[in-house]
């Protein structure tokens, strides 16, 4: 009960510090509202069929919200230096590693919703199988977010940003995109998805978590 507590208390403080600077998230939302209404848009002035064109922009655009989550974690408390005053407390570095990537999916999953339900009304997709939309947003969402506090923390640790972020956020996030579009497709087609194309995210998700979990000794303090 009192982990559960500290972990409540690690995500509602970072939720805190964007809602103190709401510019943060207007630009997600914003961007998220956007990106799905000028999918649906390009799908209604072109002969692309949507699910085609959703599963391919629908990763897409939620490896552009893991990207925010990145500086949202780790790299956020560095440059305000908060993250030296964690450092300090007793708490275990593997529980701030959870609570980061915990609130890194929670982030992704909120805005992937908000872009996924603008570019169905807009694009007018007759059926999809909700569960599993909902099922695939959710393991797409627990990856993303749990592989965008690895790479936080590990920027943060290097030390050197500008020349290893490229290299790392496009090792990281391009196999998700081969990875979960083809499962988004049968979904968007009102069909229920493979249970092995679902599990692998769910796996891939939670194995980075437990990476992370790993090396936070190192990499944390």
């Amino acid at each position: 009960m009192r982990l559960a507590r500290t972990l409540y208390m690690l995500v509602w403080k970072d939720f805190l510090l964007d809602y103190r600077n709401p510019l943060n998230l207007t630009v997600l939302g914003v961007f998220s509202l956007a990106a799905g209404v000028a999918v649906g848009l390009v799908y209604r002035s072109s002969l692309w069929p949507a699910p085609s064109l959703i599963s391919a922009a629908l990763p897409l655009g939620m490896v552009f919200l893991a990207i925010y989550t990145v500086h949202a974690s780790f790299l956020r408390e560095a440059d305000a230096g908060t993250l030296d005053g964690l450092r300090l407390t007793p708490l275990d570095p593997g529980l701030l590693m959870v609570s980061k990537a915990l609130y890194s999916t929670l982030l992704i999953l909120a805005s992937s919703l908000l872009l996924t339900l603008s570019a169905l009304f807009f694009s007018g997709v007759p059926q999809v199988y909700l569960g599993g939309l909902v099922a695939w947003l959710g393991a797409s969402s627990l990856f993303l977010g749990a592989v965008a506090s690895l790479a936080s923390s590990m920027l943060v640790y290097s030390g050197a940003r500008g020349s290893l972020a490229p290299a790392l956020l496009l090792v990281f996030f391009a196999p998700f995109i081969n990875t979960a579009a083809p499962s988004l497709v049968d979904v968007l087609a009102g069909h229920s998805p493979s249970p092995g194309s679902f599990l692998g995210l769910l796996g891939l998700g939670l194995g980075f978590l437990a990476l992370g979990v790993g090396l936070s000794r190192f990499l944390v303090e």
